[in-house]
């Protein structure tokens, strides 16, 4: 019984780790012949303080941290679904190519 509630457990784990890999996190543009990438759309960029309180920078320099590292763990997450993304393109080309020639006239 506890073997099976430790694996529905790590499942649902690793579904709710690998959920964020179905889309892109950050936001993708094409104008003219160039992609451009923001990866900061999935983050929410801190307020620089209008106090020289002390408090104030130091919860500014934490919400800063945690910004740095929101954008590297989208732009992370995000390669990983353009990797998947383009591997499954190439995947499927390739399939439907052998069976055409498979099939013939």
């Amino acid at each position: 019984m506890k073997a099976a509630l430790a694996i529905v457990i790590a499942a649902g784990l690793a579904t709710a780790a690998s959920a964020q890999y179905y889309t892109a996190q950050g936001d993708f543009s094409s104008l003219g012949f160039s992609l451009d990438y923001d990866p900061s759309s999935a983050c929410s960029k801190p307020m620089r303080p209008y106090s020289n309180d002390r408090y104030a920078w130091e919860s500014y320099q934490a919400e800063g941290e945690r910004y740095l590292s929101c954008l590297e763990e989208a732009a992370n997450n995000d390669m990983r679904y353009a990797q998947r993304v383009v591997q499954e393109g190439y995947e499927n080309a390739v399939q439907e190519f052998l069976n055409e020639v498979e099939r013939g006239y």
